[in-house]
């Protein structure tokens, strides 16, 4: 299982506690017996973004990189060619820069107020992860380091996921939940038990709640992502802190 890693950073942004995050998920895909293969590019340009992409092919996107509710930021080059400035990447243009024949099956976008930029890539037919709030280096690290460590065990997406939720959950002092979007339908073979919320009083709340419908990590991996319609919204699960 093929894990690519990018980070981007312009030098006048806050900094970004790459380095740890890098550290700790080489160590995670050391001593996962090969389960997990990591590839890093710490410091890359939005120009070599698509090229890497369609390069390594990555089971995993994880993205580490400023975020906003208008997109992602990565660096570009300036028009000096010496320095470097930001860029502002929305969901639907990272969808375009994937490589069609062989897409990410999971996109997890560790970045601030990510939630819209995974849902736009829902609807191009993307399994991803985002955030609804900014997010401290510290909780970025502990999430990343938390799913990669269940993804050697053959754990469900959604285990992984609510651990991940409850964890930055208690570390962050504002408001802060992650967000797993995707769509349905996932082969009868790979489906594991859904689970609803168990309030049934209101047709709007039952419209609303998302369908936790995740197929073990390992089989699923050998799926591409459906290209069918949506049956309901990405939602949120942490509460607030």
């Amino acid at each position: 299982m093929k894990i690519l890693c990018i980070a981007s950073q312009a030098p006048e942004a806050e900094s970004l506690a790459v380095a740890r995050e890098i550290m700790d998920l080489q160590q995670l895909a050391d001593s996962s017996n090969e389960t997990l293969k990591s590839i890093f590019l710490p410091d890359i340009t939005l120009e070599e973004l698509q090229i890497a992409l369609t390069k390594h092919k990555p089971d995993i996107l994880h993205i580490a990189v400023h975020g906003s509710e208008a997109g992602l930021w990565f660096s570009k080059e300036a028009s000096d060619g010496r320095t470097r400035e930001l860029a502002n990447v929305s969901g639907r243009e990272l969808a375009n820069f994937l490589d069609p024949d062989n897409p990410p099956k999971l996109i997890f976008l560790n970045a601030c107020q990510s939630s819209k930029i995974a849902t736009a890539l829902t609807e191009r037919g993307f399994l991803a992860i985002g955030t609804t709030a900014p997010t401290t280096n510290r909780a970025a690290i502990a999430a990343t380091r938390l799913l990669y460590n269940r993804i050697p065990q053959g754990r469900l997406i959604s285990e992984a996921f609510a651990a991940m939720n409850d964890l930055v959950a208690c570390l962050q002092v504002k408001k802060l939940a992650l967000n797993l979007a995707c769509r349905l339908p996932i082969p009868p073979r790979n489906r594991c038990s859904v689970s609803q919320s168990s309030s049934r009083a209101s047709t709007t709340r039952s419209r609303s709640r998302m369908v936790r419908q995740s197929p073990a990590i390992l089989g699923w991996l050998e799926l591409p992502p459906t290209r069918s319609r949506s049956y309901f919204s990405p939602t949120t699960t942490a509460s607030s802190r």
